[in-house]
């Protein structure tokens, strides 16, 4: 997508209502940001509607503006990534219109796929594998986040997004806990709690220098966990941790390779992704389904993991073979 091609847009919609137009030119000047904080070079990166998400992200990080302000920009940004392949490739070609989706993903949901593909309940970490992951790593952020991940079940978007500023050091160091914004729920926070290894994980982390001497940018970041390089860890760079961690400790199997074909490097490719059983969203999968093995209120559970009721419970507490031999032993005796 070049500047060229951002400017036909642009006059493109200058003949419309002014008011999008406007939108339209200030979602512009918001994008080169954007990509620079993702390291997307727009002339290569495949577009997708995950793209479309984090741009919402980097506007609620970086404005002030009221969630309609931020919707509008969102939808006019997805205008433009139409506008870039429509004319040769059609709008299906970038998202396919027969999935379920919002305006912000083009994806089915990762749940239902795996099931539909493999025939089996969607994966998820067990306590040896989650030890084999941070017996891998080697980067102290990482190592915070994982055990952060085992321990409550967040989102990495929430953990991305935490600032110095939510940390309330008492709350951390007497009650274990940190305070988190939900994602995916309007004006909603939540209390997560942590075990007492990880806990002494954020005090060596935040208070006795391992962030201070993490990077270049950690001085000057408001974020909690800044890259190396940047002030914020961009959408994908927990899970790319997570598999790479995965291939590391020869514990990763692929559950199925989902093709597509993809406007890539200014021509339509096809494209294949690994969908793998060990990532990030599998993390929250196996916290909801301790929480259960181990007979927490399902109202409570869905309190804890940031779900409004315990109905979007369903896709989380899918359990192995030995749980129900387990669950079941239990029972009879």
């Amino acid at each position: 997508m070049t500047d060229e091609v951002i400017e036909d847009f642009l006059e493109d919609k200058q003949d419309l209502d002014e008011s999008w137009y406007g939108t339209c030119r200030r979602m512009t000047e918001h994008l080169d940001g954007f990509l620079q904080q993702e390291g997307l070079n727009p002339e290569e990166v495949e577009f997708r509607g995950q793209d479309i998400e984090d741009f919402q992200d980097y506007l609620q990080d970086n404005t002030d503006w009221a969630d309609s302000t931020t919707k509008n920009h969102v939808m006019a940004f997805r205008e433009l990534i139409r506008y870039a392949v429509e004319g040769r490739y059609g709008w299906d070609a970038l998202f396919n219109k027969g999935n379920p989706m919002s305006i912000y993903s083009a994806d089915l949901d990762d749940g239902l796929r795996w099931e539909e593909e493999t025939d089996e309940d969607i994966p998820y970490i067990t306590e040896e594998e989650h030890k084999a992951l941070l017996e891998e790593n080697e980067n102290p952020r990482d190592d915070v986040i994982l055990r952060t991940l085992w321990d409550t079940g967040c989102r990495p978007a929430e953990l991305r997004r935490l600032k110095l500023s939510d940390i309330d050091k008492e709350d951390l160091m007497r009650e274990r806990k940190i305070n988190v914004d939900t994602a995916k729920r309007k004006d909603h926070d939540r209390d997560v709690y942590l075990s007492p290894t990880t806990r002494s994980k954020w005090v060596f982390w935040l208070y006795k220098g391992k962030r201070d001497a993490y990077g270049n940018s950690s001085h000057s970041s408001p974020y909690v966990f800044p890259t190396q390089r940047t002030e914020k860890m961009s959408q994908g760079t927990v899970n790319r941790q997570i598999k790479r961690l995965a291939d590391r400790a020869d514990i990763q199997d692929v559950g199925y390779e989902l093709e597509a074909d993809n406007y890539l490097r200014g021509e339509m490719v096809e494209t294949t992704r690994e969908m793998v059983e060990i990532n990030a969203k599998s993390y929250r999968h196996s916290f909801a389904v301790r929480a259960c093995k181990n007979g927490i209120n399902l109202n409570l559970l869905a309190e804890l993991m940031g779900h409004a009721d315990t109905s979007s419970l369903g896709s989380y507490t899918k359990f192995l073979p030995d749980d129900k031999k387990e669950a079941w032993e239990r029972f009879i005796h």
